[in-house]
């Protein structure tokens, strides 16, 4: 008689569970390869404590693979079997026979793994930042993630930078380490302009024996921590060289979204040169400038690949995808000094049918090859849709982009999946090229548009972003992003609401 009411009340359950306050118990703990400070084998001792702890996430760091020192031995490996816990490793860099790294233990599934790179001064040039999408009960999830900073102040504040930029998300994220900065260090500060950190600052953590400074931590993202319920460092357990942190947290519901959206970038890059800075490349500055905007597709021009200017080893366009957590494709116009120059595409979403059409110039215009890259993304709450980049001629004469502008459009008119196209047109408003955009597409500005070139007392409007069909998106936001050292151009960000 009651079976019906008791299913619908856990179905009910089972329908509010992704709203609810999810509570967390997290672990960070350097281990020090395994062994404690008299350099004695206590891996096995380390995975029954972290066992009998009850954590539901682990951060480690200095954690060996197959290293000679520690026996040749996959110690994520074997902590996750005395643990019976899911686990992720990355390597810092190759060590002694086998790697040294990073680790992640989680008593939830991991559903994916990242080793975004951070700056060392070291020989390996970059040290691992290690994070895992994890889902937790209730069909939600989390951003876990751990690190080891430097010793030296001026590269672990790079680092907390760099560690702020790969991790924001518009869901929980959690980071764990030992960051070698004591609490009230800029390094810190910095981080807690978008972290949370738990714990106290007298829960002292380094060294394990009558320890005498706060150098290990855990944090949580600011808009998703409801409350920190206690933190611990327990002070008998000296299986490292360092005293395992310990904090309880409760995250705030996360609230259903009534509709999506999407954000989409157009962005000369100049080939990652500053303006204000000739012969110097710096792609680190247009990785900071994507990724604040925090987009999810990002159509880009003027990008190198192993050019003699911008670096004979350089892909810019790969790099980008490396330092922005983000997909790439790169479509080749031209060989150019030794390499290859052209476009990219960057996208938080899988790429598929990728492909490069090249544009039309006019025999004998002197004008250069210029070309259509695309791509078809799945994107939430829209389902399968086509994005394009594209960069039009330069010249003064619009005989060339009049041209390309007139094969883009027979390119796309067929096209039957939705479609958004972002660019540098070198073509204002109110010009022919302008005008076949507009018959083909709807663009997000019309009107008043803010200006995108030069950078510094901007005149004119030539980079645009525009959809088809029209009543396939509605625009929410269209603005220009006014960063004026990391290229010649302004970015373009909108953002469209999906329906």
């Amino acid at each position: 008689m009651l079976r019906y009411p008791i299913l619908c009340l856990l179905f009910a359950l089972f329908l509010n569970s992704s709203s609810e306050a999810q509570t967390l118990k997290v672990m960070s703990y350097n281990i020090h390869h395994g062994y404690d400070k008299d350099e004695i084998d206590k891996l096995e001792e380390m995975g029954s404590f972290i066992k009998s702890s009850g954590a539901d996430l682990v951060g480690l760091q200095e954690v060996d693979s197959l290293c000679n020192r520690s026996g040749k031995k996959d110690q994520m490996k074997r902590l996750a079997e005395i643990t019976g816990m899911y686990y992720a490793f990355v390597r810092h860099f190759a060590y002694d026979g086998g790697a040294y790294g990073l680790g992640i233990l989680s008593r939830f599934p991991i559903a994916e793994i990242r080793n975004d790179r951070i700056t060392s001064l070291g020989k390996q040039g970059s040290l691992a930042l290690l994070s895992a999408e994890v889902s937790l009960p209730g069909n939600s999830k989390v951003l876990f993630s751990t690190v080891h900073f430097a010793l030296d102040q001026p590269t672990r504040l790079k680092q907390a930078e760099e560690s702020i930029r790969f991790l924001k998300r518009d869901f929980p994220v959690i980071l764990t380490g030992d960051l070698n900065a004591e609490p009230g260090t800029p390094e810190i500060v910095k981080l807690s302009d978008y972290f949370r950190g738990t714990g106290a600052y007298e829960q002292l953590s380094f060294p394990e024996h009558k320890p005498v400074k706060r150098i290990d931590y855990i944090f949580v993202s600011s808009t998703s921590l409801k409350k920190v319920l206690d933190t611990k460092v327990p002070g008998d357990i000296y299986h490292s060289d360092h005293l395992p942190l310990i904090s309880r947290v409760k995250l705030k519901p996360v609230k259903q979204k009534g509709s999506s959206s999407l954000k989409v970038m157009s962005y000369n890059i100049h080939h990652a040169n500053p303006p204000s800075r000739p012969d110097f490349i710096d792609l680190d500055a247009i990785a900071r400038v994507i990724s604040d905007q925090q987009p999810d597709l990002v159509a880009v021009q003027e990008v190198d690949v192993k050019t003699v200017r911008s670096g004979a080893s350089v892909n810019e366009a790969e790099l980008l995808g490396a330092k922005t957590g983000m997909r790439y494709y790169f479509a080749k116009a031209i060989d150019y000094d030794g390499g290859d120059y052209g476009l990219a595409i960057l996208s938080k979403y899988k790429l598929s049918s990728v492909h490069t059409y090249p544009l039309p110039t006019a025999e004998g215009s002197g004008g250069e090859p210029r070309v259509l890259a695309t791509a078809i993304v799945k994107v939430p709450g829209k389902g399968k849709m086509l994005f394009a980049a594209t960069h039009l001629d330069a010249q003064r004469s619009p005989v060339n982009r009049k041209l390309q502008i007139a094969a883009i459009a027979q390119i796309l008119e067929k096209e039957k999946l939705p479609v958004i196209i972002g660019g540098d047109f070198n073509a204002e408003q109110g010009t022919e090229v302008i005008d076949v955009l507009d018959k083909y597409f709807t663009r997000t500005c019309t009107g008043d548009c803010p200006y995108t070139i030069p950078v510094l007392q901007p005149v004119k409007t030539i980079d645009f972003i525009a959809f088809k069909p029209a009543g396939g998106f509605n625009v929410t936001e269209h603005k220009v992003i006014n960063e004026t050292y990391a290229s010649d151009h302004l970015p373009v960000v909108v953002r469209f609401d999906l329906r």
